[in-house]
């Protein structure tokens, strides 16, 4: 492992290269890159990556066979007790037993990192294991609020618990004494482990309020950046008519756009929606719907199109009259930004980026939370608006995209977490 002096050389640390928390991770390394940083993104496990991308998939050493026998029979006595409440996302249940040698890492990495960023690492890098990779490089550490997972003994999401404040000792995601006490351990780990110096990356304002409540991060050091969309991939244009004919939409009716990759996550709030557009007392409504796979009982004529890649997806944000995001738990969603950056208005919850950039009248209409019949006047707010009020709200929307989360901003960001 070569050190380069005046080099500021980057380590990303990220679970996955897929879906929503990979993406992010990857176009963060990608523009550190095109800013003349030396940035390495490390994986865990075997993943499809490119050469050229600077990814190192690090396949660990199995954990000891005390550690596996433990974690197997936790995984049991959630079995026996019903299973954990996936509405919380519990994906860090067994953090304190994760068993990985950074040395494993260190002996293949390039060059000695300076900076080390800390993603969604669920499974993969426990506080542990970057307190170690601190102590033997030297590295100032950040961890990125992708989630609220950083804050608790085992949630992505708390909804209204506040264990995290606290102690996390007694969890609603499980009726087990036992997992209880896990989780407990959980948090007293990050607790001893997570450096005293470590910085967080915020996106929203939810979360930066979380984190001031947390025991773990409060008198922490923090930075705001709104997860920043690619403008020249997501833009407006005034004339919506070729587009709507290319996907054989109707140039007659309003198209509301929504997405969801599952019907049945909780915290999506997809149900919620399909209440408010029952509510809804209008014939002039079209929905296309990306992502979702489930039988959706809409009750408006829609189009299905399933999962997209990038590109159709910003076509369909740039010929939508307006996007629909019903989450009611969430760091995000990305879609919020990409539309708003794409100059379509959004109607959504007093939730995650919503309460940041999501305005009534100027980008979109902040629903009440969960208030399917708030959520349907939205719409209707929206949707009732003369040709002209809706050109000079998707001028407002591109306008404080650029201004909020633009490629720009964020190297603005990250060239001061680099000094």
């Amino acid at each position: 492992m070569e050190t380069i002096t005046n080099k500021k050389v980057v380590l990303h640390l990220t679970s996955v290269l897929g879906g929503g928390a990979g993406q992010y991770t990857l176009n963060i390394h990608r523009n550190m890159i095109a800013d003349g940083y030396a940035s390495y993104v490390c994986v865990n496990g075997n993943q499809l990556i490119l050469p050229s991308e600077e990814v190192i998939s690090i396949q660990h050493t199995k954990a000891p066979w005390y550690i596996r026998m433990r974690r197997s029979m936790l995984k049991g006595i959630i079995k026996r007790t019903g299973g954990m409440n996936m509405k919380y996302a519990p994906y860090n249940l067994f953090e304190h037993l994760d068993f990985f040698n950074p040395d494993e890492l260190l002996g293949v990495l390039p060059q000695r990192p300076t900076h080390i960023m800390v993603h969604w690492v669920s499974g993969f890098a426990n506080a542990k294991y970057v307190h170690i990779l601190q102590q033997k490089t030297g590295a100032k550490v950040y961890y990125w609020m992708i989630d609220e997972a950083c804050l608790s003994g085992g949630c992505h999401y708390p909804w209204d618990c506040d264990g995290y404040q606290k102690d996390c000792s007694y969890c609603p995601m499980t009726q087990s004494a036992i997992m209880r006490k896990c989780i407990h351990l959980n948090f007293l780990h990050k607790k001893q482990y997570i450096p005293q110096d470590a910085e967080l990356v915020i996106p929203t304002e939810m979360d930066r309020m979380r984190m001031e409540r947390s025991r773990l991060w409060n008198g922490h050091m923090w930075h705001k950046l709104i997860e920043i969309v690619n403008e020249e991939v997501f833009f407006p244009i005034d004339d919506r008519l070729p587009l709507l004919k290319e996907f054989a939409l109707p140039i007659d009716k309003r198209i509301v756009l929504f997405g969801s990759s599952f019907l049945d996550e909780e915290r999506k709030g997809m149900r919620v929606l399909l209440k408010a557009l029952r509510i809804l007392n209008r014939t002039d409504i079209f929905c296309v719907i990306v992502g979702c796979r489930d039988e959706l009982d809409i009750p408006k004529p829609n189009m299905r199109l399933g999962r997209v890649d990038l590109h159709t997806l910003a076509k369909l944000y740039r010929l939508a009259d307006i996007f629909v995001c019903p989450s009611l738990e969430d760091s995000g969603p990305q879609m919020i930004n990409q539309s708003i950056m794409s100059g379509t208005p959004v109607v959504a919850f007093e939730s995650g980026v919503a309460l940041d950039i999501v305005r009534t009248d100027l980008t979109g209409y902040l629903a009440k939370w969960n208030d399917a019949a708030d959520l349907a006047r939205g719409i209707n707010n929206l949707l009732d608006k003369s040709e002209d009020e809706h050109r000079r709200m998707r001028r407002e929307c591109r306008d404080l995209a650029m201004r909020h989360f633009s490629r720009k901003i964020q190297s603005e960001v990250i060239n001061k977490l680099m000094k």
